[in-house]
C-alpha cells in the first residue's frame, strides 16, 4: 500500500505519525561512568538542559554552490543520477554542523531523499555507504574505517545482514563509536538497542524533515553526552584548584 504522502492526511483522517525519539539511557549512563553520577542524579534533567552548541564554534558555512558538487559527488558514488535532486534550504544545525555522519543502508530511494539533507545539514562531511552484498563483518569493518561521528544503520541490509548485528560487531571493537538504528521498520528499536545502539530513529521516505528533526535531537543528546563521558574520564574531575 502506498504511503501517504508529507503533509497529508491517512485513510483514517489522522496525520501521519511523527518519528519518536528513542534513546538508550543505561547505555548513555554506562558510557558517562555511573561513578561519576550524584546519588540524586535525575537523568531527565540532564537531557532537558543539554547546552545547544553555539554557533561561533563552527566551521564558515559552504554556500549552495559549493554544496552541490558534494552531493551530486555522493550520489555518483552510490550509483544513484543526481539528475533533479535538488539540495534543500536549511538554516545551520549546529548539531550536525561539521560532523562526520555515515548513513548505510541498501535502498537508492532512501538515498535519494537523504542524502540532500544530510550533506547540507553536515555541511559536506557526510558519507554514506550502499550496501551490496557480504557480511555483517565487512559492513562493521568499513564503519569502524570511517570512523564516524554518527553512524545511522538500516535495519534489513539485503537479504540476510540485520542492522544491528553489524551494530554489536561494531559496538564490540569500538565502544564509544555512536551508532544509531534508522528504520523504516519502528519495531526494530529493541533489537538495535540491546546490540548497543545509543539510540533509535524511524526513517521516513515520506516524512524526511519528521525523521531529519529526530536524528537532530539525537545528535543533539549523544555528541554533548559523550563530551561529558571524555570529561567525566579525568581523574581530576572535581579536584579543586585550591586543594592542589
Amino acid at each position: 500500500m502506498e504511503q501517504p504522502k508529507k503533509g497529508s492526511k491517512s485513510s483514517q483522517g489522522r496525520p501521519p505519525e511523527k518519528p519518536a525519539l528513542r534513546i538508550d539511557r543505561e547505555e548513555i549512563q554506562s558510557r558517562m561512568g555511573k561513578e561519576n553520577l550524584d546519588e540524586d542524579f535525575d537523568f531527565d534533567d540532564l537531557m532537558a538542559g543539554l547546552p545547544a552548541r553555539s554557533t561561533e564554534e563552527l566551521a564558515p558555512r559552504l554556500s549552495t554552490a559549493e554544496l552541490k558538487p558534494i552531493m551530486e559527488a555522493q550520489l555518483l558514488a552510490l550509483d544513484i543520477d543526481p539528475k533533479g535532486i535538488k539540495l534543500p534550504k536549511l538554516s545551520i544545525i549546529p548539531e550536525l554542523h561539521g560532523k562526520q555522519v555515515l548513513l548505510v543502508d541498501d535502498s537508492a530511494d532512501v538515498f535519494r531523499k537523504f542524502v540532500p539533507y544530510l550533506v547540507v545539514a553536515t555541511n559536506g562531511e557526510a558519507n554514506f555507504i550502499r550496501y551490496r552484498a557480504g557480511s555483517a563483518g565487512d559492513l562493521a569493518k568499513k564503519i569502524l574505517a570511517a570512523n564516524p561521528d554518527i553512524a545511522l544503520l538500516d535495519g534489513q541490509l539485503g537479504e540476510k545482514v540485520r542492522g544491528w548485528d553489524v551494530v554489536s560487531l561494531v559496538h564490540k571493537a569500538n565502544p564509544r563509536l555512536l551508532c544509531v538504528g534508522f528504520s523504516a521498520e519502528a519495531t526494530f528499536d529493541r533489537a538495535f538497542t540491546a546490540a548497543g545502539a545509543m539510540g533509535f530513529v524511524h526513517k521516513r521516505v515520506d516524512a524526511v524533515e519528521d525523521s531529519m528533526a529526530v536524528l537532530i535531537e539525537q545528535a543533539r543528546i549523544l555528541l554533548t553526552l559523550d563530551s561529558l563521558a571524555d570529561i567525566g574520564s579525568d581523574t581530576s574531575l572535581g579536584d579543586s584548584e585550591e586543594d592542589s
